[in-house]
């Protein structure tokens, strides 16, 4: 019951700061940023690998989400509507400078991922305060791992992760078949083992 009515207060909240935004509340743009940042910066850093570049293009992703707003139909999908125009912005950026993405930072990928699960280590959540060196080395190595995949198998893995779309949302967003989806997520997982042996979570 409690978990049905978080998700309830957390969808009535959303709902209240797409409404706020959409009438020019500053607070609520504020607030939204707030919650979305570290989950979006996060994403962004994994796809195209400097600190720098992925805090410009977390800055585009809310410039084009107040270009939009007024024409946003609140749907409970508002994480899926914002890794779409996070990953469209790194889609414009790849066609403009023609570059892949790179891979994290050994360093950057320790402190941000240390001691968590797959889906909580491409989230880019904080680490616990006490957690190990061994688990530092193990985030350490799902990145290195991740930098290791092809470019449209990590895109599929992470959204899935990051913003929990469905597959036949990612297929859309990626204008592929679902079948096609699928296979990327599986080779992917199949490399990350491969890559990492068994000790994987997903």
């Amino acid at each position: 019951m409690k978990e049905k009515e978080t998700a309830a207060d957390s969808s009535e909240l959303l709902a209240s700061l797409v409404d706020g935004c959409k009438s020019g509340d500053q607070q609520a743009y504020e607030r939204l940023i707030g919650l979305y940042s570290p989950r979006l910066y996060g994403y962004l850093l994994r796809l195209v690998g400097r600190p720098d570049d992925a805090e410009e293009l977390l800055q585009e992703v809310f410039l084009r989400l107040v270009r939009s707003i007024g024409s946003y139909r609140h749907d409970g999908q508002l994480t899926a509507y914002l890794f779409r125009i996070a990953t469209n912005v790194v889609r414009d950026r790849h066609r403009r400078k023609k570059v892949r993405p790179h891979q994290v930072a050994e360093s950057e990928a320790a402190e941000d991922d240390a001691g968590l699960a797959l889906g909580d280590q491409v989230a880019g959540d904080e680490p616990a305060p006490d957690a190990s060196l061994g688990l530092r080395e193990r985030a350490d190595a799902l990145n290195q791992a991740l930098g290791r995949l092809p470019e449209e198998q990590r895109q599929v893995i992470l959204l899935r992760h990051f913003s929990e779309l469905p597959f036949g949302e990612i297929a859309q967003l990626m204008d592929c078949p679902v079948g096609t989806v699928l296979a990327r997520a599986h080779r992917g997982l199949k490399r990350l083992r491969e890559l990492l042996g068994d000790d994987i979570e997903t």
